[in-house]
């Protein structure tokens, strides 16, 4: 869903800096992503509004984009979320989420029918880093050590998937955000980002692959583990597949055949992923 128009990006004689183009082409540091989120709230404040979801272990704010014609209000449309570089050392989720926003941004002014949908008809949520401190390691893990990963309740070892209260930092901002106190969705939506949410898509590396729900499975075997809502997984995770030029190839090296798509215990077992997570709780 992304596109990129050919422009000079360190010409300053080219017509007009082409943001889109500029975020493929970086890879920003903790404070070149700062500097993004404010420039693009100044310039496409209009349909977008920066909340802060709390704060790393070493202090650094965890921002999520919201995108919608009406940014910081509460309305009967879907809420949608995107999350990216979970683990610090898969960083893809900072370059092509802020492109994603560039992009929406671009095409809304320009009346792309895409574009317009995606924000008049829903509220979009990007979190280009829920991982800051272990990006800047060089690490999968947080700055305790910690694979957020694999830091949310566990239905299978915690059925009651009750938190702990020993989460990290970053992993109780997304169970917070996702699962708000009763009180939080009737208070001013502008003051707090808490919003029901009815999909989640989380950018990791390594594989070329939709994985979808379930993620672990009962005897911590590599079997298929499908939930309820198994066909329409399988539905959006083809879909999205489908859409890039190689991931539903049959060719594709680590998943030769299967159109691109995985479900997660068939393809190996995560307990307390947020991906479970997401689907159980939020």
């Amino acid at each position: 869903c992304l596109s990129s128009r050919s422009t000079s990006l360190g010409d300053a004689s080219s017509k007009k800096l082409d943001y889109v183009a500029k975020a493929l082409h970086d890879y920003p540091s903790n404070d070149g992503l700062k500097v993004w989120v404010n420039s693009f709230a100044s310039r496409c404040g209009s349909i977008a509004k920066v909340h802060t979801l709390g704060k790393s272990v070493q202090g650094r704010p965890l921002y999520a984009i919201e995108i919608s014609d009406n940014p910081g209000t509460l309305e009967a449309e879907p809420n949608v979320k995107m999350v990216g570089n979970i683990h610090g050392n898969e960083p893809l989720g900072r370059v092509f989420l802020p492109a994603l926003a560039e992009w929406l941004c671009r095409e809304y002014k320009a009346k792309d029918p895409d574009a317009v949908r995606i924000v008049d008809d829903m509220h979009l949520w990007l979190v280009p880093s829920i991982n800051p401190d272990g990006f800047t390691l060089d690490v999968r893990e947080n700055a305790n050590g910690i694979d957020l990963n694999r830091d949310f309740p566990d239905s299978l070892s915690n059925p009651s998937m009750k938190p702990s209260g020993k989460e990290q930092p970053e992993t109780k901002a997304i169970m917070k955000w996702i699962n708000p106190p009763s009180t939080a969705i009737s208070k001013s939506a502008a003051n707090s980002p808490s919003r029901r949410f009815i999909a989640s898509l989380a950018m990791h590396e390594g594989a070329l692959v939709a994985n979808y729900p379930w993620d672990g499975s009962v005897t911590g075997m590599r079997q298929y583990n499908g939930t309820a809502d198994d066909a329409t997984f399988r539905s959006l995770a083809t879909y999205y597949a489908t859409k890039h030029t190689k991931m539903a190839d049959d060719n594709n090296p680590e998943f030769p055949n299967s159109g691109g798509i995985t479900n997660g215990a068939h393809w190996y077992s995560v307990y307390g992923g947020m991906q479970d997570y997401n689907y159980l709780v939020g």
